[in-house]
């Protein structure tokens, strides 16, 4: 008798088992999603170019920069002067 017990309420008990790992794996990526977050908000940094570090009329003669540090600039001209950076080191 008590083996017929047990195969009857074997599918239902794999059932439960199976949806309290489901619960549980959802549970750590939602806290693994929630850490993610706090770790990005703290390591991303977002700075604005201020007036005096852009040059707006684009008067790119007789300043020693290479090319690349001047698209990279006009590029942040471009949006607004705003850009994010993850502070390394100090």
């Amino acid at each position: 008798m008590s083996y017929y017990v047990l195969g009857v309420f074997t599918p239902f008990i794999l059932i439960v088992v199976f949806y309290v790992v489901w619960l549980f794996s959802q549970l750590c990526h939602a806290l693994v999603n929630w850490a993610m977050k706090k770790v990005h908000y703290r390591l991303i940094r977002t700075r604005y170019l201020e007036e005096s570090e852009v040059n707006p009329d684009g008067e790119w003669e007789g300043l020693s920069i290479e090319p690349t540090a001047k698209r990279f600039t006009e590029a942040l001209i471009r949006d607004g002067g705003r850009f994010k950076y993850i502070p390394l080191f100090g």
